[in-house]
């Protein structure tokens, strides 16, 4: 073996190693930044007795009309976004700017309706521009530091997004919960009761 064979040798395992080295700071840097996993577990749930029940049935189609019409009805959000209901996933993408650059964010969710008709948005996949990102750590951040309506909650150490419609005040004592959320089927129900006033 010449003489200049092994320079390249030595060079190529000494770039080498720096790369590694740079990938572990870079890797224990990045760690430090992301906060601490809240354990909360999901909310148990309340029986509660309605006077009046109806039932709304409709399809992916036209929640996917209804869901783009409410964002863009919200002009007032700062952060464009996106919401989809796709053939399996509940899927979310949005961009945003680092280092002048815009960076897209996708997540897909799977959707299941709880016990009291809560839907419970587990994070299947959550993707920064090419990398795939901890879906936990990010919904921690969120959870940290994103001012989210009352009736959206996250569970970061369960990797779930809690939807419950009736926290959503709509007025007259009624109470909009899911009954089955199904793209696959694209059956979507919701069941909207009238308690009685007191």
């Amino acid at each position: 073996m010449g003489n200049k064979e092994r320079i390249w040798k030595i060079a190529f395992f000494s770039l080498l190693g720096v790369v590694v080295v740079l990938l572990v700071i870079g890797a224990i840097i990045l760690q430090k930044f992301f906060p601490d996993i809240e354990d909360s577990p999901l909310p148990s749930p309340t029986l509660q007795q309605g006077e009046a029940v109806f039932f709304i049935n409709t399809s992916k189609d036209d929640l996917n009309r209804f869901i783009e019409n409410r964002l863009a009805d919200d002009e007032e959000d700062q952060v464009s976004y996106q919401v989809y209901l796709g053939e399996e996933y509940v899927e979310f993408s949005s961009t945003f700017s680092i280092l002048g650059r815009n960076v897209p964010v996708e997540v897909l969710l799977s959707p299941e309706v709880g016990s009291e008709g809560e839907l419970l948005l587990t994070v299947e996949e959550f993707s920064l521009g090419q990398f795939i990102v901890p879906s936990d750590q990010v919904l921690q951040i969120v959870k940290n530091f994103v001012e989210l309506p009352e009736w959206v909650q996250l569970y970061p150490s369960e990797s779930v997004v809690y939807i419950s419609l009736k926290d959503i005040e709509v007025g007259h004592g009624a109470e909009i919960s899911f009954v089955e959320f199904d793209l696959l089927k694209d059956h979507i129900e919701l069941q909207v009761s009238f308690q009685e006033e007191e």
